[in-house]
Protein backbone atom coordinates (compact mmCIF):
# COMPACT_ATOMS: atom_id res chain seq x y z
CA UNK A 1 0.00 0.00 0.00
CA UNK A 2 1.33 3.42 -0.95
CA UNK A 3 1.35 6.31 1.49
CA UNK A 4 1.23 10.08 0.96
CA UNK A 5 4.97 10.26 1.44
CA UNK A 6 5.45 7.77 -1.42
CA UNK A 7 3.47 10.02 -3.75
CA UNK A 8 5.36 13.09 -2.51
CA UNK A 9 8.68 11.33 -3.17
CA UNK A 10 7.46 10.42 -6.66
CA UNK A 11 6.73 14.10 -7.28
CA UNK A 12 10.26 14.99 -6.18
CA UNK A 13 11.76 12.32 -8.44
CA UNK A 14 9.75 13.43 -11.47
CA UNK A 15 10.75 17.05 -10.82
CA UNK A 16 14.42 16.11 -10.53
CA UNK A 17 14.36 13.95 -13.66
CA UNK A 18 12.89 16.76 -15.77
CA UNK A 19 14.58 19.80 -14.19
CA UNK A 20 17.93 18.20 -13.44
CA UNK A 21 17.95 19.64 -9.92
CA UNK A 22 16.18 19.19 -6.59
CA UNK A 23 12.80 20.86 -6.08
CA UNK A 24 13.74 21.82 -2.52
CA UNK A 25 17.28 22.73 -1.58
CA UNK A 26 18.46 24.86 1.32
CA UNK A 27 21.85 25.61 2.79
CA UNK A 28 21.13 23.14 5.61
CA UNK A 29 18.71 20.32 6.37
CA UNK A 30 16.68 22.72 8.51
CA UNK A 31 16.39 25.29 5.71
CA UNK A 32 15.48 22.56 3.22
CA UNK A 33 12.72 21.37 5.58
CA UNK A 34 11.43 24.97 5.83
CA UNK A 35 11.24 25.16 2.03
CA UNK A 36 9.33 21.86 1.95
CA UNK A 37 6.82 23.02 4.57
CA UNK A 38 6.26 26.33 2.78
CA UNK A 39 6.14 24.67 -0.67
CA UNK A 40 8.94 27.01 -1.74
CA UNK A 41 9.99 25.74 -5.15
CA UNK A 42 9.75 26.90 -8.73
CA UNK A 43 9.76 25.31 -12.14
CA UNK A 44 12.46 26.16 -14.66
CA UNK A 45 11.49 27.49 -18.08
CA UNK A 46 10.52 24.73 -20.47
CA UNK A 47 9.12 22.40 -17.80
CA UNK A 48 6.30 20.46 -19.47
CA UNK A 49 2.88 21.80 -18.39
CA UNK A 50 1.33 18.35 -17.86
CA UNK A 51 4.33 17.22 -15.84
CA UNK A 52 4.14 20.46 -13.84
CA UNK A 53 0.50 19.77 -13.00
CA UNK A 54 1.34 16.22 -11.90
CA UNK A 55 4.31 17.33 -9.76
CA UNK A 56 2.27 20.10 -8.12
CA UNK A 57 -0.48 17.66 -7.22
CA UNK A 58 1.99 15.13 -5.80
CA UNK A 59 4.00 17.66 -3.77
CA UNK A 60 1.01 19.52 -2.34
CA UNK A 61 -0.88 16.39 -1.23
CA UNK A 62 1.55 15.52 1.56
CA UNK A 63 1.74 19.10 2.83
CA UNK A 64 -2.06 19.26 3.03
CA UNK A 65 -2.13 16.02 5.00
CA UNK A 66 0.63 17.23 7.31
CA UNK A 67 -1.23 20.47 7.99
CA UNK A 68 -4.44 18.60 8.76
CA UNK A 69 -2.55 16.27 11.09
CA UNK A 70 -0.73 19.06 12.93
CA UNK A 71 -3.80 21.24 13.53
Amino acid sequence: MLSSSDFWALGCIIYQMIAGRFAFQGLSEYLTWQKIKLLEYSFPDGFDEEAKDLVERLLVELIIRLCLFIT
